[in-house]
């Protein structure tokens, strides 16, 4: 392996990349031409010159002992380049153009006593539990999804995290929902993980079609924006964040939640973002998703595989962290279920646990074996449980 040297080099402009260089030019307004005529003057660029003369002269200026030949392929390569950077530039310069006319003032500075103290009003997601644990309005005492706020609802593949999306949605977008002072009601939910055919068929069995949801694949986030100021739902889902176009461009993810809480702000709707975690269980795009949005919730398996924890341990700007819930598919839908003593939270405690009792074949063997002493809900009841006294202590 290679040594990299840690000194900071005299000049920071010889270690800039063509890409960088062209980021810089485009921002200052050049042309496709003029771009081209300043990287082909680099050193690093000069087979891309294709008169002969002028590569003759740089090639003496930077004291070449050999003029390198023109390289078509190399020439074309940095006119494609070029366009790449240009189309990206446009792109981005639109999103920002997008989220500048989103916002609510110009930043100017007012006087603390013209900045009114409000109540801000919520919403159930039908589920009480997770009401409970988004947190209590300290003004109006509402519990569950406040107005104008965005949720990152984090989870690792198939533990449940778009069934119980679709769950919330339908007790957002029920037959007999109304609108709210803002003006907004039922749900607009993207999906855009799957062809909207089969998610309706697998996923959304429970919507009827007097249910006020609306669905969407979108993956782009201009659509999605025109999307919701054209239906004003309640509640927006977006499953998932990760899917969506602008997720995998430089800045993708900051300009989205940028423009996600512009539009929560403007209109007092809420945003359910689902994302993917990675294999620490962290959410996936980096630290800014966290940084951005209202309140952060993660899931995590639990040893039963019909049951999941949420657990609100990073952020809440409505209410307190370090809440945890279980919650239990059933044929019927996602239920709460009600936090047993002595019960294991996660994977690996349950695992210390087993080890007590492993008999030979292992803990799969124990599992089986004792299948039948599973509570609905609950973990096995292993020989030598836990005493008051010792719980206390540990």
């Amino acid at each position: 392996m290679g040594r990299t040297s840690k000194d900071v080099p005299k000049d920071q402009s010889e270690v800039l990349t063509n890409e960088a260089r062209i980021n810089l030019m485009l921002q200052n307004g050049a042309d496709n031409e003029t771009i081209c005529f300043y990287l082909c003057r680099l050193k690093a660029n000069l087979s891309a010159i294709v008169d002969d003369d002028q590569r003759a002269k740089l090639a003496e200026k930077f004291k070449l002992n050999k003029v390198p030949k023109f390289d078509k392929i190399f020439h074309q390569r940095l006119l494609e380049q070029i366009r790449s950077c240009k189309s990206q530039y446009k792109g981005d310069n639109s999103e920002i153009e997008l989220i500048d006319s989103l916002r609510e003032d110009n930043g100017e500075a007012r006087n603390i006593a013209d900045i009114a103290i409000v109540d801000i009003p919520r919403f159930s997601c039908g589920i009480p539990t997770l009401d409970a644990m988004l947190g209590q309005d300290p003004i109006n005492n509402q519990v569950g999804i406040p107005h104008g706020s965005c949720i990152v609802f984090g989870a690792p593949k198939g533990i449940g995290k778009t069934r119980i999306s679709v769950q919330i949605a339908a007790n957002v977008g029920h037959p007999r929902s109304k609108e709210d002072k803002f003006g907004n009601n039922g749900v607009l939910f993207i999906q855009n993980e799957e062809k909207l055919e089969v998610f309706r068929t697998r996923a959304a069995k429970l919507w009827s079609s007097k249910h006020k949801i609306k669905l969407s694949s979108s993956d782009n986030l201009n659509q999605q924006a025109a999307l919701v100021y054209t239906h004003k739902p309640r509640l927006v889902i977006i499953d998932s964040i990760q899917d969506t176009r602008q997720a995998k461009f430089s800045q993708g993810i900051r300009n989205m939640m940028i423009t996600y809480k512009a539009i929560a702000s403007e209109l007092h709707c809420s945003f359910w973002l689902i994302s993917h975690v990675n294999t620490e269980g962290k959410l996936k795009g980096g630290t800014y998703v966290g940084h951005k949005v209202d309140i952060e919730l993660v899931a995590s398996r639990l040893m039963n595989p019909s049951e999941f924890c949420v657990n609100c341990d990073e952020k809440n700007r409505y209410g307190a962290t370090g809440k945890k819930a279980i919650f239990a598919h059933t044929a019927e839908g996602i239920v709460a279920v009600e936090q047993q003593k002595h019960r294991a939270f996660s994977m690996d405690h349950h695992d210390l646990m087993l080890k007590a009792a492993v008999p030979l074949g292992g803990i799969a063997t124990l599992r089986r074996e004792q299948a039948s002493d599973v509570p609905v809900g609950g973990v096995l009841a292993l020989p030598g449980d836990l005493t008051e006294e010792q719980d206390t202590e540990e």
